[in-house]
């Protein structure tokens, strides 16, 4: 099967060994990318696809709610378009078009000892996917045949959180206050989200989402027929160095493990309250639900 220089930096090379960790926002891949970078020699894991398919663009706030949208929940997002002026450097036309910018992103992302690593998040497969399709030798192959083609049959490791309401209320608090990350007293871009507001069906609508996501991704990798390293973010955040040592081991390298990540757990007792708050909420609405039927 010839497949051009899909999948091939612009000097002939190929990684030696690449790896996709599949995840959905707010799920700790960021912490397990930071502590996979950390080792030296596994990759430099960036989220380097950014674009969905209808737009070739960031997913724009609201985006995240797809026909979930209220009143409410627009108001308390706002209409800018801050995914946009915050990830130029992953978009493809400044590198020349996507088959420049797949070959920049594979030499970026890879180590010196070969190894390659990105990750990716469900809802930006079809954008991928879409563009490799325009690559010559990719044609009309299903998603995990094109993802083949262009990384060399990555090894799949699966981020996921067991408590998807937690990770609605850290993905609902981010998306108002745009900080993604925390380093200390740095919340990423200044805001301490002391404007967020509590809004049942905006977290409500992101559960649905995440959920969705997740069972995407499994419909995927049984489509794939590949059993990936699923890494469980309340397991592996108990032991950050033993999880990064096992995930190592299923790439074929070895390294020191550094104690913990830059990133800190950004939930306080503000997530917590709501967290408490969106469950009773949730409880009552699946009560009365049930009551009616």
């Amino acid at each position: 099967m010839s497949i051009g220089r899909v999948g091939m930096t612009a000097d002939g090379r190929r990684p030696r060994v690449s790896y996709l960790l599949c995840s959905t926002p707010r799920s700790g891949s960021t912490m397990l990318c930071e502590l996979l970078e950390a080792t030296g020699v596994a990759g430099h894991p960036q989220e380097f696809f950014q674009q969905v398919a209808s737009t070739g663009m960031p997913r724009r706030p609201l985006e995240y709610f797809g026909d979930a949208v209220t009143p409410e929940i627009r108001a308390a997002v706002g209409a800018d378009d801050r995914s946009s002026a915050d990830h130029r450097g992953y978009a493809p036309a400044v590198h020349g078009g996507f088959g420049a910018y797949l070959e920049s992103v594979l030499r970026r992302g890879t180590t010196p000892n070969g190894v390659f690593g990105a990750k990716l998040m469900w809802g930006y497969v079809d954008g991928l996917v879409t563009a490799l399709r325009e690559l010559p030798g990719v044609g009309d192959r299903p998603a995990p045949e094109a993802l083949a083609l262009a990384f060399g049959e990555p090894r799949y490791m699966w981020v996921r959180r067991r408590g998807t309401d937690r990770q609605a209320v850290s993905l609902w608090r981010a998306l108002q206050t745009w900080a993604w990350r925390s380093e200390g007293d740095d919340r990423g871009d200044g805001r301490d989200g002391g404007d967020a507001v509590y809004l049942f069906d905006a977290i409500d609508a992101l559960e649905r989402s995440l959920r969705a996501d997740d069972a995407a991704w499994e419909r995927f990798f049984a489509e794939a027929g590949v059993e990936p390293a699923t890494i469980v973010y309340e397991d592996f955040s108990a032991d950050p160095a033993a999880g990064t040592r096992a995930l190592l081991g299923r790439l074929g390298v070895e390294s020191d493990v550094p104690d913990g990540p830059r990133t800190e757990r950004q939930a306080d007792e503000r997530s917590e309250e709501w967290v408490r708050r969106y469950r009773a909420e949730r409880d009552r609405a699946l009560s009365a639900a049930s009551g009616d039927r």
